[in-house]
């Protein structure tokens, strides 16, 4: 599927290490509905590569979709 018909991320886990998001993320990969990325952490925002990224570009959201990509809907 392409671009603005894909659902894209509507929650985020945030936590420090050792506070229960490994588990959390566990628990919430087993409901039907709910898709997580392969991944449990994809480094999306935190990238320190990309100085002057532009976030909101075509590029960088295809970028972000692909860690969704096998998302079937």
């Amino acid at each position: 599927m392409s671009g603005n018909n894909r659902p894209l991320v509507n929650f985020l886990i945030v936590g420090a290490q050792r506070a229960g998001t490994t588990t959390l993320a566990r628990y919430l990969q087993e409901h039907e509905d709910i898709f997580m990325a392969p991944c449990k952490e994809v480094h999306f925002f935190d990238r320190v590569d990309a100085p002057g990224h532009d976030w909101g570009g075509v590029r960088a959201r295809q970028e972000y979709e692909s860690f969704f990509a096998q998302h079937a809907v």
